[in-house]
């Protein structure tokens, strides 16, 4: 398999929602764990559509 082929593989699986998603949550568990407090849990599930829109001003 080519360099090419493997990454066109790849990106197919991508989810830009997921991986937004996946980089606030961990954004929030560092911002916790610099304040000194528990960290809530870095668990996603699937993407929310609504909730990504609702989150957009905030963003």
């Amino acid at each position: 398999m080519t360099v090419k082929s493997k990454l066109r593989e790849v990106s197919t699986t991508l989810d830009p929602l997921k991986l937004l998603e996946e980089m606030r949550a961990f954004q929030a568990y560092l911002a916790a764990l610099a304040d000194g407090e528990v960290p809530p849990p870095t668990i996603c599930g699937p993407p929310d559509l609504a909730a990504f829109v609702a989150s957009l001003s905030s963003a």
